[in-house]
């Protein structure tokens, strides 16, 4: 058994803590793990670092890996327009008008 953590260079959150991985010694001699960046920045782009801290018979840390979020607002792609957007009507949804009198 391993505990291992996540830890960003800023200090923020990321994640629940320390998490812990079973090995059998019939089991993977490997595991793949993935980080989740927690924070973004409404106003711009944020860029920290991220490194794997763990604790077992044999501790280890790995290299800082730099990153960045940049947040902005996604097009639309297909399904329902949102309701600033602009084009032309479709006629066959749209009523005939009233005879003028």
């Amino acid at each position: 058994m391993l505990e291992y953590r996540w830890v960003t260079r800023s200090g923020t959150s990321s994640g629940p803590g320390r998490q812990s991985l079973a090995y059998t010694a019939d089991g993977p001699a490997s595991r793949q793990l993935e980080y989740t960046a927690l924070g973004y920045r409404a106003d711009g782009t944020l860029a920290d670092a991220v490194r794997l801290e763990v604790q077992g018979p044999a501790p280890a840390v790995s290299d800082w890996v730099e990153f960045s979020v940049t947040c902005g607002e996604e097009a639309p792609t297909g399904g329902a327009s949102s309701p600033g957007a602009s084009g032309s009507p479709d006629p066959a949804a749209s009523p005939d008008p009233a005879p003028a009198p």
